[in-house]
């Protein structure tokens, strides 16, 4: 059994197809980590900027604020009426306005004394106090990565079990082992799998993060971010970032919280499309069976997009959401980054959700043994 599981890892992990795709994928990683030299091909982006804005301004590394003619264009008329004018640079309309905005704010300020200032920011700016998360582009990239990891794992286990019984390679394989011990070890495989591939992403991240730390400890990676209004906070350095999250026992353990429920729900995924496609006697029957199984993956995709943009509904059903099964492995996670959940809810949820992967990996078992007699 362990002879037949590491050569099944050799196969799968050390051939020159996975070489090459992780090869590439180091090199992608690599490239977002220095994106803002390419990017921005280590050119500082000059902008024409109305000259009665210009004491109204954060320093920005990437940008040049100048009277005459630029790479951005952008002209002033009275009263209000500020123009961009088209452009080939990669800068965002969204981060000039919201330079427009800034400025011309304490511009429209200025032309007034001190106390009238303070009013004009009371009654312009309240002060608001709300325990509800703000809406940001954070949840979309965390549903996102979550919905392709099992998107990219979920076939796994079925692929590998079904490949051997079509081939007829399954019945020279039982003849040598238990079908028990065959099974439990293609699970065993498939966490090792798992493990294995988010050791070499992380250590791809890892390592481009070390080699930009070198260079200058990340700095002008996170003031590109930051000045193209992909991060809402300036960061001088990656330390800094560590720093805020070591100190933060809570973040800390939502992250195992959120790893624990989702390779839970994965593990259970990849369980029950494995039950479902072992109904399959041939090959070509594999699709029919499979297909309904990724257009509900794919509705639960578009179905958490939906709530998540609906930050009141999202709230409302916060509380139980995160104990379905199967969805708790998206929104357990979505939840503990973007809102307080107590210990005790976070354990309730997993040990639902590892209810349900006993209740999967025993039905499938008994299915497997059914139909390889």
């Amino acid at each position: 059994m362990i002879h037949y599981l590491l050569f099944s890892l050799k196969r799968r992990w050390l051939s020159l197809g996975s070489l090459i795709i992780f090869s590439l994928g180091f090199f992608v990683t690599l490239a977002l980590v220095f994106m803002d030299m390419w990017f921005l091909q280590n050119q500082t982006i000059t902008i024409q900027w109305p000259s009665h804005l210009n004491t109204h301004l954060e320093s920005y590394e990437y940008f040049e604020f100048i009277d005459s003619e630029a790479m951005i264009n952008i002209t002033f008329t009275q009263p209000s009426l500020y123009t961009i004018h088209p452009h080939s640079t990669n800068v965002s309309t969204e981060t000039l306005t919201s330079l427009i905005t800034y400025a011309h704010q304490r511009y429209a300020l200025e032309q007034f004394d001190i106390e009238t200032q303070n009013e004009i920011v009371v009654m312009l700016e309240p002060m608001i106090e709300s325990t509800q998360a703000p809406s940001s582009l954070l949840p979309i990239m965390i549903i996102s990565f979550l919905y392709f990891t099992l998107l990219g794992f979920s076939s796994n286990l079925s692929s590998d079990i079904l490949s051997e019984k079509h081939s007829q390679a399954l019945l020279m394989i039982l003849s040598a082992i238990k079908r028990k011990d065959y099974f439990l070890m293609k699970v065993y495989q498939s966490w090792i799998s798992i493990f294995v591939q988010s050791v070499l992403v992380s250590s791809s991240i890892l390592f481009a993060i070390f080699l930009r730390a070198n260079v200058d400890q990340g700095k002008g990676l996170l003031s590109f971010l930051y000045e193209q209004q992909w991060i809402p906070l300036r960061f001088e350095s990656f330390s800094q970032i560590i720093k805020i999250i070591t100190e933060n026992s809570q973040f800390s353990l939502s992250v195992i919280f959120a790893g624990l429920s989702f390779i839970i729900g994965l593990m259970t995924c990849m369980l029950f499309l494995l039950w479902l496609s072992l109904k399959a006697q041939r090959s070509e029957e594999i699709a029919s069976i499979q297909t309904p199984y990724y257009i509900l993956i794919v509705l639960m995709y578009y179905v958490s997009l939906w709530i998540n943009d609906l930050p009141g509904f999202s709230q409302s059903i916060a509380s139980w959401i995160i104990h379905v099964p199967i969805l708790s492995m998206i929104f357990h996670p979505l939840q503990l980054v973007t809102n307080q959940i107590p210990i005790e809810v976070s354990i309730f949820s997993i040990i639902i959700a590892l209810s349900l992967l006993i209740f999967a990996f025993k039905g499938s078992f008994k299915a497997f043994k059914t139909q390889t007699v």
